[in-house]
């Protein structure tokens, strides 16, 4: 099968709690059927999903092997849109990976608890000098 020159981006996997149902190596799996040529799993801030994913990569079943673009979905505590960021160098990728500890939870007007939401300061912070895809 020749992959297609579509690209999937903004994949949620069950890393988003309560948001994606999805094993990432399920996704890997369904875009090796497809033909699909990239990935890009996003999960609400954290980057936890593209590790299985990438070593799914590695099953010998997989006879296509989608490019997968590490990335996450940013959820801000103020109600800013969300945003995906896709990091492409080795600082944005460090502070992608880092939002957990400047993360934190959040009650909805119901009482219940999100998970790890962030600020805009954290962002501006973390990635003044990064490098993302465009």
């Amino acid at each position: 099968m020749t992959a297609s020159a579509y690209a999937e981006i903004g994949i949620t996997t069950n890393f988003s709690f309560l948001r994606g149902g999805s094993d990432p190596r399920a996704y890997v799996h369904q875009a090796s059927i497809l033909g699909i040529a990239a990935i890009g799993i996003a999960d609400h801030n954290t980057l936890a999903g593209v590790v299985r994913a990438y070593k799914e990569l590695d099953n010998d079943k997989v006879l296509h092997k989608p490019k997968l673009l590490i990335g996450a979905r940013i959820v801000f505590i103020d109600g800013t849109p969300d945003i995906f960021v896709y990091p492409r160098d080795r600082a944005a990728y460090g502070g992608s990976a880092s939002f957990s500890p400047g993360a934190s939870a959040a009650t909805t007007s119901r009482g219940s608890r999100r998970a790890s939401v962030v600020s805009p300061s954290l962002i501006s912070s973390r990635f003044r000098k990064a490098s993302f895809w465009s």
